[in-house]
């Protein structure tokens, strides 16, 4: 294991990027504080430098939550408890980790984004969605710096992304949700009634698991 001082690079590292991409506007983005303690245990899990998004990420803030849908895993903080190291944590947990495949975010409706280690047969690293509607993992055709990017400035085409998950009040709803919650459906969103949904806020991780566990029957 590598310790955490040859993890954090202080010559390239990649959160100005980061920042440069916050800074044009274009995307509604609340950045969680960082906390020291949590994002050092987070890098040190993870083993992956600051001189890539996802190191910088882990190392630099808590999360991210755009659009008020997706949350962009971080280094999360004693309140903010989805985090890389959380969702990718061991086998037993709650999340239990999965080979071949690290989650890097998840959004309200029980979607969840992960990179291909393996798990989807090419290993490149590429993003991959869990959509809710086909209980099914659909690329993305995009790497892990890009989406990012995609999420952070393209705030129309992230819209279109969720057109099918389009709520009534999305507008009141959404932003009271916490970090750390997601969006029960009811009826379920694969399901072939679900054209209107009824939705009560509940823990993300039990929505997820609830929706990966259909997955599972499913297949």
């Amino acid at each position: 294991m590598e310790p955490l001082e040859t993890l954090i690079d202080r010559v390239d590292p990649a959160w100005p990027l980061v920042e440069r991409w916050l800074s044009t506007g274009v995307s509604d983005v609340v950045v969680m504080e960082r906390e020291q303690a949590s994002s050092e245990a987070t890098l040190l899990h993870m083993q992956v430098s600051t001189h890539s998004i996802l190191g910088a990420l882990a190392y630099e803030c808590g999360g991210l939550v755009v659009g008020s849908r997706v949350r962009v895993l971080g280094g999360g903080t004693a309140e903010v408890k989805s985090s890389l190291k959380s969702w990718n944590g061991l086998p037993g947990d709650l999340m239990p980790i999965e080979r071949g495949l690290v989650r890097v975010g998840f959004d309200v409706f029980g979607g969840v984004f992960a990179l291909d280690g393996g798990a989807f047969g090419i290993g490149d690293g590429a993003v991959h969605y869990f959509a809710p509607d086909s209980l099914s993992w659909e690329p993305l055709e995009l790497g892990h710096s890009a989406w990012v990017h995609w999420l952070l400035t393209e705030p129309d085409k992230l819209l279109k992304f969720y057109e099918a998950y389009r709520l009534a009040d999305d507008g009141a709803r959404l932003p009271g949700l916490a970090f750390d919650q997601a969006l029960s459906l009811t009826p379920p969103p694969w399901s072939p009634e679900s054209s209107k949904f009824e939705c009560r806020p509940a823990p993300a991780r039990d929505v997820v698991k609830e929706l990966l566990e259909a997955s599972r029957e499913k297949n």
